[in-house]
């Protein structure tokens, strides 16, 4: 995993749906993303969309994912 954490762009709510609805884990929408989706309505703009996994699903995302994806891994806060 990477951790030049500059180096990416985000995807959209959408697109993210699409990609995780695939991957037999159970994950969700968190952050900003999440309270606005809860809302109905975006409040502001965002720079990214926060998923939560379970970690002991954690594997099996990272199969699926490192096939296509290049993977970040953040580190101390970033």
């Amino acid at each position: 995993m990477r951790t030049d954490i500059d180096n990416w762009e985000s995807i959209t709510v959408t697109e993210i749906n699409k990609l995780f609805s695939i991957i037999p884990i159970k994950w969700g929408i968190a952050g900003g993303w999440a309270l606005d989706l809860h809302l109905g309505k975006q409040s502001r703009a965002h720079d990214d969309v926060d998923v939560i996994i379970l970690r002991e699903e954690q594997l099996t995302a990272y199969n699926h994912l490192s096939g296509g994806w290049m993977l970040y891994k953040a580190e101390n806060g970033i």
